[in-house]
């Protein structure tokens, strides 16, 4: 996929399995969990992993507002 978007202008392709693994990982070193009900994210989730998403869509720092309160 990544291959595919660097050959397209203006289109941009995230890897979000990377991430969201060392999310999941460090989440259970804490004894948390990042899902609801194991597939479906909470909030603490989305805001985590946006905090990944963001940077790599806009090449800025996410704003405080995504950070997980």
């Amino acid at each position: 996929m990544a291959e595919v978007a660097r050959d397209r202008e203006g289109v941009v392709c995230v890897d979000l399995f990377a991430p969201s693994q060392q999310l999941y990982a460090e989440a259970y070193r804490q004894g948390r969990s990042l899902t609801i009900n194991g597939v479906y994210l909470s909030d603490a989730g989305e805001s985590k992993l946006a905090e990944k998403i963001f940077p790599a869509l806009f090449a800025e720092a996410a704003p405080p507002e995504l950070s997980p309160t």
